[in-house]
């Protein structure tokens, strides 16, 4: 049961990567990110950098495992049944699932185990991991996989997940996770950080992020609604 209210977090350690080893992240993204970190620290948190060691071979395996295993699998029924009523990210994955064969399967089990050894070492000295959310602000909402590409500080990334970086959690989902409003860009999108907690430790992503919310109060509300460029 989450009780109503939380103790604060004084004294807890927070580990925090800006890119997860490799990925290109935006300005607004790392400042708003700073931003946050810093309201941790307030709340009594020591804050520190760690080096995640992951690198880009988590997008493929990541790709191969929610192809195989959740999302590509059981969207593959509905791509048989009509499959121009999906959209491009739910076609891609339904017939990438068709594609994946048991050794691709294999070692994206393998990646995945390589990058929990490296946030287990994280777990054993902090409370918690924290880093953004998704890398840039620019992506448009009728974004096409299929055609569209993305580049983030002028380098072009990998079109799917390359300015994701919540997928890691998906893949390591024994580890809860919060996602919480950092702040806005310049173009007026908001950014986010995510609580990564050790696994199955649900209440200290939710104690951390109650701390949080309460310290700098929603990002939306009556006075300050989102509003969007036509």
């Amino acid at each position: 049961m989450i009780p109503h209210e939380f103790d604060d977090i004084r004294g807890w350690k927070i580990a925090y990567s800006m890119d997860l080893g490799f990925h290109e992240v935006d300005e607004a993204v790392r400042r708003n990110t700073h931003k946050a970190l810093d309201v941790f620290r307030e709340l009594g948190a020591v804050v520190e950098a760690v080096d995640i060691g992951w690198s880009e071979e988590s997008i493929k395996a990541a790709l191969d495992h929610l192809s195989y295993c959740t999302m590509g699998a059981y969207i593959l029924q509905f791509y048989r049944q009509d499959k121009d009523q999906l959209t491009g990210y739910a076609r891609m994955f339904a017939e990438r699932v068709q594609k994946v064969d048991v050794m691709q399967a294999y070692e994206a089990e393998m990646v995945t185990a390589k990058m929990w050894a490296a946030l287990s070492a994280v777990f054993e000295h902090c409370h918690l991991f924290i880093c953004p959310t998704i890398a840039c602000t620019g992506v448009k909402a009728d974004f096409d996989y299929s055609k569209d590409t993305v580049a983030i500080n002028g380098s072009p990334v990998e079109p799917t997940l390359g300015w994701v970086m919540t997928y890691p959690f998906n893949m390591l989902s024994r580890c809860p996770v919060m996602a919480l409003p950092s702040g806005r860009a310049a173009n007026n999108v908001p950014t986010g950080i995510q609580i990564v907690g050790r696994p199955y430790d649900d209440l200290s992503v939710f104690q951390a992020a109650a701390g949080y919310e309460n310290a700098v109060g929603p990002l939306f509300d009556v006075r300050n609604r989102p509003t969007f460029d036509a």
